[in-house]
C-alpha cells in the first residue's frame, strides 16, 4: 500500500462526524468512504441493521443516525475484521464505559491511526518478504489468542 495513503489515513473525530442525522444509505456511504483507502470490506445497510438488532448500536431516531450512532458504527466496522460480535460488545464496553463518549471515541481514532502507521512501518530489514509475511501472520494470530483470553477475563 502506498505510504502516503497510510500516513494520510484519518478517522473522523467526534466533532467531525455529521450531526444532522443521516439515513441508513447515507451512513453506509459515509463509512465506506472513510475505510476505502484501507481496502477493508465494505459495510452494507443490512450489516448496520444487524448491529442494531444485536444491540451493538442503538436504534436510529426517526430512521436517522446521529453523531454518536455513527461513531459506534465506525468502531464496530473497524473492529469486525478481527473480533467476534460478542468481543466487539466487550470492547465497546471497555472503550466507552466510564469515559465521556466523545473523548473515548477520539482516543479510539488516534490509537487506530497510530496502529496502522506502526504496522506498515515495522518492516524487519533482515527478513525476506516471505518471512516478513510469516512473522506478520503469526503475530496477528498471537494477538488474537491474547484478545480471546483478555475478553474472557473481562466477562468473568
Amino acid at each position: 500500500m502506498d505510504p502516503a495513503i497510510i500516513s494520510a489515513f484519518h478517522l473522523p473525530r467526534y466533532s467531525e462526524i455529521p450531526d444532522v442525522g443521516l439515513y441508513l444509505k447515507q451512513v453506509v456511504k459515509y463509512i465506506n468512504d472513510i475505510f476505502s483507502p484501507l481496502g477493508l470490506p465494505e459495510i452494507t445497510a443490512s450489516m448496520i441493521s444487524n448491529y442494531v438488532k444485536q444491540g451493538l448500536v442503538d436504534k436510529p431516531v426517526r430512521k436517522q443516525y446521529g453523531r454518536a450512532l455513527i461513531a459506534r458504527i465506525i468502531v464496530v466496522a473497524f473492529a469486525k475484521s478481527v473480533l467476534t460480535m460478542d468481543d466487539i460488545r466487550s470492547f465497546s464496553s471497555l472503550l466507552f464505559d466510564g469515559e465521556p463518549f466523545d473523548r473515548a471515541y477520539d482516543d479510539f481514532c488516534a490509537a487506530s491511526e497510530k496502529a496502522i502507521i506502526d504496522v506498515f512501518s515495522e518492516k524487519e530489514d533482515n527478513l525476506t518478504e516471505r518471512l516478513g509475511l510469516i512473522h506478520t501472520v503469526v503475530r496477528a494470530a498471537a494477538r488474537r489468542v491474547y484478545l480471546n483470553d483478555a475478553f474472557q477475563h473481562l466477562e468473568s
